[in-house]
């Protein structure tokens, strides 16, 4: 018997789980900025979001989210955003996603489950893994060394 090359991930569809699971994360997991200052601040028009880390069945299991500002959303989404003058904030990519996810939430990173998800969009064995972990950008851990020191 051969194993299938393609692993059914069956994708957890549970907008109440989700916000929930939003509900008890309250701050950036990027940059660390608390949902309670995103007003006050005035750089950010809403609440803390919710980014599906795998988008393939956007699966609201808990491995596969992570709660963002709105600019660093937008910007893991693939967005430019103006950081002032002619600069940009740096790109936040899906390896530094799954570095943030590790060490902001070490007891609901599971990085098979997540590959699974990642697979199923495929739906083969030759598919695009995930890839490594990465460190942020220096620019976002000067933000949060702002947020944690106050």
């Amino acid at each position: 018997m051969t194993t299938p090359a393609y692993i059914k991930s069956y994708p957890v569809n549970d907008c109440k789980a989700r916000r929930l699971w939003g509900v008890a994360h309250t701050y950036c997991q990027v940059c660390h900025i608390p949902e309670s200052m995103l007003a006050v601040t005035g750089q950010f028009p809403s609440a803390l979001q919710t980014h599906h880390i795998v988008k393939a069945g956007r699966s609201d299991e808990p491995t596969n989210l992570c709660r963002l500002c709105p600019r660093d959303h937008r910007i893991a989404e693939g967005e430019r955003v103006p950081r002032g003058g002619n600069e940009y904030w740096p790109t936040i990519t899906l390896g530094m996603i799954l570095g943030v996810k590790r060490s902001e939430d070490p007891e609901e990173y599971d990085r098979d489950r997540l590959t699974v998800l990642r697979r199923n969009r495929a739906r083969s064995e030759s598919y695009d893994p995930l890839p490594d972990e990465q460190p942020l950008p220096e620019s976002y851990l000067m933000e949060r060394m702002k947020w944690i020191s106050k």
